[in-house]
Formats: C-alpha cells, structure tokens, sequence
C-alpha cells in the first residue's frame, strides 16, 4: 500500500519572502529544527531554574506561565507535516519560541528588580546603615 498526498493540504510554493523551494516532497531533515530549539528551551528553563535556586527562590506557577507559550510554539513546530515547504515554518516558530522565552525571563526579572528597587526605597533602605 502506497501513501497518496492530498494535493490540497500542501501548497507547492513556499510563503512570501521565503526563497522557493525546488520540489516539494518528504523532509528527511525535518526533526534538525525543533528538536535543536527544544535543546535551547529545555537548556534557557535549565538556567533560570538554577538562578533562582541559587537566590533561594522556589520556581512556582510564575516559571511554568514564562515558558508555557514558547513551548507550545516548539511543540507546534515539531507537529507541522514533515514537507520541504514547511521547513521555514518549522524554522521560524522554533526560533521564534526560543526568542520569546529567552525575552520572557528578561522581562520577569526586570519586574522582580523594579518592585524589589522600589520596596526598598520605601523602607529606606541603603548602603550607609
């Protein structure tokens, strides 16, 4: 039994401001993407989990909401068909999640920073006690 492709579900032209593909077929290298951003994701988690272990701080419901988009984008990107077309696809929401998780935590912790900065500027904390 030979598989058939739905000639309607993929499109033989890549998106625009992608360079075309020669031919569309079967990606052999389809998993090289998602599976390098999931290094880079489950590595970024790896990282800030050990920061904020080494401050005392107990990962919670915070962490998991950081990183819950951007691994969606990766997992979405490891569920794409396994088509030549779509490998800028898969490219790009695995850069993408990778991206937005290492710009997530940045942020989170510039917020910690600003309360704990304005906290101790109520109390009047400072150098010279």
């Amino acid at each position: 039994m030979t598989t058939q492709w739905n000639p309607y579900a993929y499109r033989g032209q890549a998106a625009p401001g992608w360079l075309p593909l020669k031919t569309d077929g079967p990606d052999a290298r389809w998993w090289v993407a998602p599976s390098v951003c999931t290094l880079a994701l489950v590595l970024s988690a790896w990282l800030d989990l050990s920061v904020l272990s080494g401050f005392g701080a107990r990962p919670g419901w915070a962490t998991v909401a950081v990183y819950a988009v951007p691994g969606a984008l990766i997992a979405t990107s490891w569920l794409l068909p396994h088509r030549r077309t779509l490998r800028p696809a898969r490219i790009g929401l695995g850069a993408g999640g990778v991206a937005l998780a290492f710009v997530l935590t940045k942020i989170f912790a510039m917020a910690i920073m600003i309360v704990f900065l304005c906290v101790a500027l109520m109390f009047g904390w400072n150098l010279h006690d």
